[in-house]
């Protein structure tokens, strides 16, 4: 039997997806329970109590957004220097040989992602089109 690898962030995504798991079967039960129940008093403390659970739940997430934006780009550059630069002893590199479809890729996708985490998705209609063009550059680049 093979050993299982050893994923860094596995616990905590199933720690996040558990206890994500629980509050909205809670949230959804008192929101059943609020439409099934016709005592009054019962009502307002089912739709108080899920509203607190709402709150709480947002509240995470609010909190949590900027952490998985900044574990998200560093995945993606991570993933990059992977790709393109498997080894970093930068010595042995002969610099009159720079790949620059590979260099401005990778510029300019560090810059969609900084560009992301600090502005929005929302906002990112011109820069989302140059990587566009850069991205096909360098895969038409490639198929030569």
């Amino acid at each position: 039997m093979e050993a299982t690898k050893n994923i860094p962030w596995r616990k905590l995504a199933l720690t996040t997806a558990t206890v994500s798991g629980i509050l909205l079967t809670a949230w959804l039960g008192l929101e059943i329970a609020y439409a099934a129940d016709f005592d009054s008093t019962r009502r307002a403390a089912y739709l108080h109590i899920a509203g607190q659970i709402k709150g709480f739940a947002t509240g995470v997430v609010e909190f949590a957004k900027p952490f998985v934006q900044v574990a998200f780009a560093l995945f993606i550059l991570h993933w990059l220097l992977r790709r393109f630069a498997p080894d970093l002893d930068l010595s042995k590199y002969n610099w009159r040989e720079v790949n620059v479809e590979k260099l401005l890729i990778v510029v300019v996708t560090l810059g969609f992602v900084i560009v992301s985490i600090r502005v929005g998705f929302d906002s990112m209609v011109h820069i989302k089109e140059v990587m566009l063009v850069a991205l096909g550059l360098y895969f038409g680049m490639m198929r030569r």
